[in-house]
């Protein structure tokens, strides 16, 4: 006995469907069974009226964009109170984590810059290009997106700096 979990997974990120590993699970696929891309979607929503639907993502998410970080500042001021909070908290690790001999080296921050999210002017800091306004937003659980894939530095020097 299994249980099907579907996934919104469209032909552009077609790498990212994968078998679960949890094994009473089993991972289905209806974009791809229908052969839509993320634009497909779009389309398809806009259609019928949804076309201002957000794209889907753990509220805490660090991968948002400004975009999203901005709409739920908007239409949800008690989960951006809440967001807020979570920034603040996880700003030094996990206090268990801390306890148990294993620090966070350096600080996490929720948004992009690396700073505090109720200091972040989310309407210019990090955007660079339109682009960049709305790439990476969202995660799943099975693979945060995050971006242009990374490349690592290869010179000795650039590994010391980063």
């Amino acid at each position: 006995m299994y249980v099907d979990q579907a996934i919104g997974i469209s032909t552009d990120e077609v790498h990212r469907a994968r078998d679960s590993d949890v094994n009473y699970t089993r991972n289905i696929f209806p974009l791809l069974d229908l052969n839509l891309s993320r634009s497909d979607c779009l389309t398809f929503l806009a259609e019928r009226g949804l076309g201002d639907t957000v794209k889907s993502a753990c509220i805490g998410c660090p991968y948002s964009g400004n975009a999203r970080l901005r709409w739920i500042r908007k239409t949800d001021p008690q989960a951006w109170a809440d967001l807020v909070d979570f920034d603040k908290v996880i700003r030094n690790g996990s206090p268990r984590a801390v306890a148990d001999g294993k620090p966070l080296h350096g600080q996490f921050f929720v948004h992009r810059s690396l700073r505090p999210l109720n200091r972040v002017d989310l309407d210019t800091t990090g955007v660079q290009s339109a682009e960049d306004e709305d790439d990476p937003d969202g995660c799943s659980p099975f693979s945060c997106r995050s971006g242009a894939p990374a490349t690592p530095p290869t010179n000795p020097a650039q590994l010391a700096t980063t």
